[in-house]
């Protein structure tokens, strides 16, 4: 996952630097040095956030599907 990527993945998140850090136990600087390419994003990282993000597609498609239609 590129530094790129990992941005995008914590905006669909809709999670901030320091929220996506607490979730995973880092600080907002190391997430911040990893989306700015400092440092490379290490992979439990990279695995934690994509199952995040999978995680809230399901539960978006999920809630689509079962609305109700007017």
């Amino acid at each position: 996952m590129t530094a790129a990527e990992f941005r995008v993945a914590r905006k669909r998140l809709g999670l901030s630097t320091a929220q996506l850090g607490a979730a995973i136990g880092v600080t907002a600087r190391s997430v911040r040095r990893w989306e700015a390419g400092k440092h490379p994003v290490p992979r439990w990282a990279e695995i934690a956030v994509a199952w995040a993000v999978n995680a809230a597609e399901r539960l978006d498609a999920e809630a689509t599907a079962t609305a109700p239609t007017t």
